[in-house]
């Protein structure tokens, strides 16, 4: 049985309204392993980032969290938000965490360890905790995603 409302009823909400019955939407679709559209899949990971930021570590967005193909539709959807400056952090972030190894694949993005492969070095651990803190901070884009997503979501499925 569906708690959640229909997409189409929920795109007739807006602001708090529209963010909770899409989140609820969502989080339905992923709890009962439904193929979500890419449109679905994009809102969920930029709308969960603040999330799992602030449940999980800044780190385990990398470490634990978000695969190699989740990193890269997080930061296509930030620009697409046009949040270019939280996608660029996101995208340093990432290279930060990667080592600036460009094509990696999957399975090495998986397998690296982060406190020896690549944020051993202080400068590079420094600025990676920087942009978490910059991510977090008052005015930061991040807490425009809510109403980009609906914006978005509402030109793509309206």
């Amino acid at each position: 049985m569906s708690n959640s409302l229909p997409l189409d009823r929920i795109l007739q909400l807006s602001g708090t309204d529209f963010n909770i019955a899409f989140y609820d939407y969502l989080t339905e679709r992923k709890s009962q392993e439904s193929a979500m559209s890419p449109i679905e899949e994009e809102a969920w990971l930029v709308l969960t980032l603040l999330l799992d930021i602030e449940m999980e570590g800044f780190i385990d967005l990398f470490y634990q969290l978000y695969s190699l193909r989740d990193c890269d539709i997080i930061e296509d959807c930030l620009k697409k938000l046009g949040l270019q400056k939280l996608a660029t952090q996101f995208a340093e972030a990432k290279f930060l965490y990667t080592g600036g190894r460009n094509g990696i694949t999957e399975v090495d993005f998986r397998g690296i360890d982060p406190w020896i492969d690549t944020l051993a070095d202080e400068t590079a651990a420094a600025r990676f905790d920087a942009i978490g803190n910059e991510i977090l901070a008052e005015g930061s884009e991040i807490y425009l995603v809510d109403r980009r997503v609906e914006i978005y979501v509402k030109e793509c499925f309206g």
